[in-house]
């Protein structure tokens, strides 16, 4: 069932790529683990208010997280191939002003939150 896994580590195996991916890989996991792991904790700690109230705030902060930023990363990146010298810096110090406009945004919408 997992010969193409045992595949891929004879045919990758040795390669500094597919090692740096799977360390990543246990960054993940491991990243993931904690989550889970610290549910029994908050149960212990919080009562079913305060659970409502992170998990709504939680919530809240994911949806930022994924609104606010724009993704200009991806933005930036792919500008860097279409403009010149001098509009790429034009072009990334707009970016720049956007992405502080946006995280001050998100800030003041957090702040305004009971």
């Amino acid at each position: 069932m997992l010969d193409w896994v045992s595949e891929l580590i004879k045919r990758y195996g040795g390669r500094r790529e597919f090692e740096a991916g799977g360390v990543f890989l246990l960054g993940r996991v491991l990243h993931s683990m904690v989550g889970f792991l610290s549910i029994p904790l908050f149960v212990y700690l919080l009562s079913v208010d305060d659970y409502g109230l992170v998990s709504v705030f939680l919530t809240v902060s994911a949806i930022f997280g994924v609104l606010l930023p724009l993704n200009l990363n991806a933005a930036v990146s792919r500008a860097n191939f279409d403009f010149s010298s001098h509009s790429f810096n034009r072009y990334n110090s707009s970016n720049m002003c956007l992405g502080v406009f946006t995280s001050l945004l998100g800030i003041a919408i957090l702040a305004a939150l009971p």
